[in-house]
C-alpha cells in the first residue's frame, strides 16, 4: 500500500484549468469532512509507474487523501465544504482520469459521510474494508 503523497509533477494546461475551476476558495477554517469516495481500477503497470503515481497525487493536492490499494486500485477520499462541491470535484477528477487512461480505466464514485473511516488494519487486511469500499471494488472487479 502506497500513499500518493510524492512530489507532484506539472499537469497539462487543460488539466490545470479543469482543476482550478473545481477548486474551492481556500478557507483556513475548520477541517472539512469526507463527502465522496472515488475508486479507480487501473492496470498494475500504471500504478507501478512513479510518474503516474505523481500525476495522481497532483489530482488530490489539497482536495482530500489518496492512496493505492493493492496493485490495481487508486482510492481518493474527496473532501469539500459541502456535498455539491465534493460531487463537482469528483466529476472533474473522473473526467481527468478518463481523459488520461481511456479504456484502461474503470471508476466508481459514492457519496460518503463523516462516519466513513479507513484504518491501517482494514488496508492491510487485518480488518474488513468499509462496506462501501467492498461494494465499489466488487463492482469494479466484475466489469
Amino acid at each position: 500500500i502506497m500513499q500518493s503523497n510524492s512530489s507532484p509533477t506539472r499537469a497539462m494546461p487543460a488539466q490545470e484549468s479543469l482543476l482550478q475551476a473545481a477548486q474551492e476558495p481556500e478557507e483556513p477554517a475548520a477541517p472539512r469532512a469526507p463527502h465522496a469516495l472515488l475508486i479507480a481500477r487501473l492496470p498494475a503497470s500504471t500504478l507501478g509507474s512513479r510518474e503516474e503515481r505523481e500525476w495522481l497525487s497532483e489530482l488530490m493536492q489539497h482536495k482530500g487523501r489518496a492512496l493505492t490499494y493493492g496493485a490495481q486500485f487508486w482510492v481518493a477520499i474527496i473532501t469539500a465544504s459541502d456535498q455539491q462541491g465534493a460531487d463537482a470535484l469528483g466529476e472533474t477528477i473522473k473526467l481527468l482520469l478518463t481523459t488520461r487512461y481511456g479504456a484502461h480505466l474503470s471508476v466508481e464514485t459514492r457519496d460518503i459521510d463523516t462516519s466513513f473511516t479507513l484504518s491501517p488494519a482494514s488496508l492491510s487486511g487485518l480488518a474488513p474494508l468499509p462496506e462501501v469500499m467492498q461494494q465499489m471494488i466488487g463492482e469494479l472487479v466484475t466489469r
